[in-house]
């Protein structure tokens, strides 16, 4: 999916610049936008939750909406699927993962104050 054609980008980039300054330059500042930042931070979620919301949305599709026509279903899969799998990928990195790996950190650290886990913002 997606990630592949990032990692398929960035490789082919690296492997055709050399020692071209400003080839590396964007190579840096195509994997250091936002978007490509966005991408790595919630990848694992992506990964984790894909088919789920893949699925579900499926599912809605088909006996909720009614499409019967292939087209409209396939269409309406594809355009609602990724924004949807980016959406409770975000939600479940930014309010699930991210704070227990924080609370994990304190609690390898030998920290004996434990607070309540609370979402980062950023």
């Amino acid at each position: 999916g997606l990630g592949m054609l990032i990692w398929a980008v960035t490789v082919f980039a690296m492997l055709n610049v050399g020692g071209d300054q400003a080839a590396w330059r964007a190579v840096n500042g195509f994997l250091n936008h936002r978007v490509s930042q966005f991408l790595a931070r919630v990848s694992y979620s992506v990964y984790c939750l894909h088919m789920v919301v893949l699925l579900s949305i499926s599912w809605l599709l088909v006996h909720v909406v009614g499409f019967e026509a292939r087209w409209q279903y396939a269409t309406a899969l594809i355009v609602t699927a990724l924004p949807a799998t980016l959406l409770v990928a975000w939600a479940v990195t930014s309010r699930l993962e991210e704070p227990m790996i924080a609370l994990g950190r304190r609690l390898a650290s030998g920290s004996r104050t434990v607070r309540p886990v609370v979402a980062a913002t950023r």
